[in-house]
């Protein structure tokens, strides 16, 4: 602001005394001044410390880098992606489960709930050299759980068990970490040619059957073993449970592996193989269900929110039961539930 000799008579409002202005800019600069000191004298003194800058850029620049080869699992994204405590966002590599976004097909509610047996686990990475990092960002590696002697004492109370409106699943492990192992000759029975695929099966079943008959002894003698793996290969487990179907390529590491748990499943009607329509080429061509496919979601703020297929965030939309979510077959039975159709549902 302009300011005026004090000889002068007249001021406009534009203007002001010269003397007038010269006190104020003074006062200000002395107020400037103290409020450092004091500042100064605070930090000197300890009573205050800098703050280390944890923006949003560090922590960017943190997730861009590989995720770490160990980690806790922190939740799950879908039957077949998981975030670490790291935030690294980790997809099961090699493997493809039946929809549950956009449509909900067979048995692909069977996978995600499948899928949250491994929340709050440790879990050890492995990166595929053909394949790193898929074309949304997640980082696509084989993932092995960690057991112990507490993650197998606390399996049984911690499995998930089906939904009570899907399909009967008596015949499915409830979780992928508590699928039984399976006997390798009966795996290497599987992926025998078309013709002996009946015999391979009866072979592959009895074998099971006798694992499962002999558990129980198992588990009550005293002597220790050392049949129990120390991981559990959960991309593996995937395919042998009949969760989903192998996607690999020549020259990946586990390859041969994980179609031979494919091949095991197909032949003995693991999960989907005997519950869905497959095509005879093994696609993903799972029929959608039309029923029991309103979706129940607790948000972080607590909302009870449900959506059916004409809602526009219908996709984007996980029922993960350990956070709260739910399948319905009827809009009032969610309603009956405590839930809300979403402010973006018609």
């Amino acid at each position: 602001m302009p300011c005026v000799s004090n000889q002068n008579t007249e001021m406009t409002n534009a203007a002001m005394p010269c003397s007038l202005m010269y006190m104020e800019t003074k006062t200000l600069l002395i107020g400037i001044g103290l409020a450092t000191a004091a500042l100064l004298i605070a930090y000197t003194q300890g009573w205050i410390s800098p703050q280390p800058s944890t923006s949003t850029t560090e922590q960017s620049a943190d997730l861009s880098s590989p995720p770490p080869s160990t980690s806790i699992v922190k939740r799950i994204i879908d039957p077949i992606t998981i975030e670490l405590e790291t935030g690294h966002i980790v997809r099961y590599i090699g493997v493809r489960t039946p929809d549950v976004t956009e449509q909900v097909q067979c048995f692909g509610k069977e996978a995600l709930l499948a899928n949250e047996s491994v929340i709050g686990r440790q879990v050890r990475l492995e990166e595929e050299p053909l394949l790193a990092r898929s074309s949304d960002g997640a980082w696509t590696r084989y993932v092995f759980l960690q057991q112990d002697e507490n993650n197998s004492s606390e399996q049984a109370e911690s499995s998930p068990s089906p939904t009570p409106d899907s399909t009967s699943t008596e015949d499915i492990a409830p979780d992928i970490a508590g699928i039984s192992d399976t006997a390798k000759e009966a795996l290497e029975r599987a992926t025998s040619d078309t013709e002996n695929a009946a015999e391979e099966s009866d072979n592959a079943d009895s074998i099971v059957a006798d694992e499962t008959e002999n558990s129980e002894e198992t588990t009550q003698d005293d002597t220790p073993t050392n049949d129990a793996p120390e991981e559990i290969f959960i991309n593996e487990r995937i395919l042998e449970g009949g969760f989903g179907f192998p996607v690999v390529s020549e020259g990946m590491v586990y390859g041969e592996r994980m179609l031979s748990a494919a091949r095991f499943a197909s032949a003995t009607g693991k999960g989907l193989w005997s519950r869905c329509e497959v095509s005879e080429e093994g696609g993903l061509h799972t029929q959608q269900l039309t029923s029991c496919t309103i979706k129940g979601k607790v948000s972080a703020n607590g909302d009870k929110l449900y959506r059916t297929e004409e809602c526009p965030a219908y996709g984007q939309t996980m029922v993960i039961q350990a956070e709260g979510g739910q399948w319905f077959c009827a809009e009032d039975i969610a309603e009956d539930a405590g839930f809300t159709k979403a402010p973006d549902c018609p």
